[in-house]
């Protein structure tokens, strides 16, 4: 006898099962089988308040983690897309259970210029411009940053700055939940799916033994807590 959340059926293939315990514990069961296997899927208003709690602290925590991170971002303290990203991989493996059904992107920093044909402009202004976005390019400066030394080349060159066509772009972390894949995810929550091939049980007697086997784990787990 064991768990199999792996194979969904629509609640038309079972048939209902429930006893008056069950209904005192909110816990209804629904009875299916295929050959000489027997399915109970199990819905409870227990668990699905317990497992919609967890889900719901996993998200807000991700969501912190996510916000402290932007600020990485914005801040300048965090410019190599790639550590942005490698950060971004172990927060969804931490938070797996919900990360699966957000849509986190990332939008690294751009800059880029360009001079009109013909126009005549200092040299060391273009040499500071090109300077710049070699720093941009390899991840050297931070968003922040690039402003202060385009603002102070305004400054500097009022003149000819202006005829200067500039292509700026901030870092952009974001993060939003899919509301498809969040409803398929949540509607499982409270259902479990139990799967046995013993032929000589009845279906309450499938219930009773593994809710037994659940007590006698649950009593071991408490014994090492305390050993």
């Amino acid at each position: 006898m064991s768990p199999d959340s792996g194979r969904p059926y629509p609640y038309s293939a079972f048939k209902p099962l429930i006893s008056e315990v069950e209904k005192e514990s909110k816990v209804e069961i629904f009875l299916k089988k295929e050959g000489a296997i027997s399915y109970l899927l199990c819905k409870s208003q227990g668990r699905y308040a317990k497992e919609n709690a967890m889900r719901n602290k996993r998200e807000k925590k991700l969501e912190e983690e996510l916000t402290s991170l932007k600020k990485l971002v914005t801040t300048g303290k965090c410019k190599d897309p790639a550590d942005v990203e490698r950060m971004i991989g172990r927060k969804k493996e931490k938070y797996c259970q919900v990360a699966q059904y957000y849509d986190i992107t990332f939008e690294q920093q751009h800059f880029d210029f360009s001079i009109p044909d013909g126009e005549l402009f200092p040299k060391r202004l273009i040499n500071s411009l090109n300077k710049l976005k070699a720093k941009v390019n390899t991840y050297e400066i931070s968003y922040l940053k690039m402003k202060f030394c385009l603002e102070k080349l305004e400054n500097t060159y009022q003149s000819y700055f202006p005829k200067i066509k500039t292509q700026i772009k901030e870092p952009l972390l974001s993060w939003n939940p899919v509301d498809e894949l969040e409803a398929s995810v949540r509607a499982l929550d409270g259902n479990y799916l139990l799967k046995t091939n013993r032929d000589d049980l009845s279906e309450e007697k499938i219930w009773n033994m593994y809710m037994m086997l659940t007590g006698v784990e649950n009593a071991f787990r408490n014994f090492k807590s305390t050993s």
